[in-house]
């Protein structure tokens, strides 16, 4: 098996080789799907077998991150996310395999054209064509309904959102680092599945509300979840109690902290233990 290889400046532990990654987990590789075709798209690189696996989280991009550029953070948030999700799992005694997917289906933006709605506009159909596939092959395979999360940071929130408000058949919508979703009311298509959060000194993106209103400022039944760290009270057997903060813009899939952890737990369909306390 070929390596995935990754453009440099990041640590040692997110220059993944499929191989390796083989030998660690059974269910747990990294491929690439598709071709791209142009600047900002490609095909989605994934963790585990989301046609298969009963627990699938997709995890959508947002500025300047594309296959030709900055795919190693991608593909590195995707698989910290298998990971943390993995960790629940054999904590929890949750027997099933979990995929995660670096989702690299549309155009993401480019400074220039980050103001602009347009590209979001673009993705949000081909994102959820993806789901809907997904849910196709599951059923095919004969399969039990997956639990489908999709997870949006910065203006890759734009995308997930829409592409739910518009009927993408997902279970929950988690979005970090955002600057808007589009809308201030919570639409009901979104009620109850809509996880927000944002970290401290992310001021320029997360309290921008550039596309309508700050997310985690509104208070119509989504659940805001915590970044900041702490203890996590649902924390069994090897899973650490203790989680850390998240700063700024781009830490939110970081290993041990409280972001990445509610993450993990609302891939496996765990929404009682996102933190934070009940929706408002």
């Amino acid at each position: 098996m070929s390596s995935l290889r990754l453009p440099p400046g990041r640590a040692d532990a997110d220059r993944l080789d499929a191989a390796q990654l083989g030998r660690r987990s059974a269910d747990c590789r990294f491929g690439a799907a598709g071709r791209q075709r142009r600047r900002g798209r490609g095909g989605p690189r994934r963790a585990g077998n989301p046609d298969l696996a009963p627990y699938v989280g997709i995890a959508v991009p947002g500025l300047d991150q594309d296959v030709a550029g900055d795919l190693q953070r991608t593909v590195g948030n995707a698989f910290r996310l298998n990971e943390e999700a993995r960790r629940i799992a054999d904590a929890h005694d949750i027997a099933a395999s979990v995929s995660t997917v670096a989702w690299l289906g549309y155009r993401t933006p480019t400074p220039s054209s980050v103001v602009s709605q347009d590209r979001a506009d673009a993705g949000a159909p081909a994102l959820s064509a993806f789901t809907d596939g997904l849910r196709v092959s599951r059923a095919v395979s004969g399969g039990a309904p997956q639990t489908l999360t999709t997870m949006g940071h910065s203006y890759g929130s734009l995308v997930v959102a829409k592409a739910a408000v518009a009927g993408a058949d997902v279970d929950a919508v988690a979005v970090v680092g955002s600057p808007g979703l589009g809308f201030v009311t919570t639409p009901d298509a979104l009620r109850g599945r809509l996880y927000v959060s944002e970290a401290e000194g992310d001021n320029a993106v997360a309290d921008s509300g550039w596309f309508t209103a700050d997310p985690s400022g509104v208070r119509d039944g989504r659940h805001v979840f915590e970044s900041d760290g702490g203890v996590d009270p649902y924390a069994v057997g090897d899973l650490p109690a203790q989680t850390s903060a998240s700063h700024g813009h781009s830490q939110h899939y970081d290993r041990g902290t409280e972001s990445l952890r509610s993450l993990g737990y609302l891939v496996l369909g765990q929404t009682e233990r996102v933190s934070g306390g009940p929706q408002r």
